[in-house]
């Protein structure tokens, strides 16, 4: 008897599996591990997608595993993504989850004129970036 089964996808962000992921925080110049699990029977199609006004396919596997590395994170990477798990025999099985990306501060005096007292401003921002 060959039974037909969709499972919910399993998000795993750096490496964290199996946690329930809504938002999951990084800083620019990271690397950034996705992972997509879907169970099915037979093999489900699995999209890794980036939500945007363009939204945009990352990965399609025919499997039940996607992984997908971004290797030096950017600002650009920030935003919604979505794993999807489609089969033949159900319709479409999706979890979405968010990539919050701290980004670098650059500000060079090429375009401003920097004060004293702006340049301290600035070094207690990034002061503060640092944590």
């Amino acid at each position: 008897m060959n039974v037909s089964v969709l499972d919910d996808p399993v998000v795993s962000v750096n490496d964290e599996v199996g946690k329930q992921v809504h938002a999951e925080h990084i800083r620019e110049g990271e690397e950034l591990r996705l992972s997509c699990h879907v169970n099915g029977n037979p093999d489900p199609n699995i999209t890794l997608s980036k939500e945007s006004s363009d939204s945009r396919i990352l990965q399609r596997e025919t499997t039940d595993w996607l992984n997908h590395t971004i290797h030096s994170s950017q600002c650009s990477d920030m935003g919604t993504y979505k794993c999807s798990g489609i089969s033949t025999a159900f319709t479409k099985r999706e979890n979405t989850f968010v990539i919050n990306v701290t980004c670098k501060l650059f500000i060079t005096s090429y375009f401003f004129k920097i004060t004293p007292q702006d340049f301290k401003l600035i070094n207690d921002i990034e002061e503060h970036m640092r944590g």
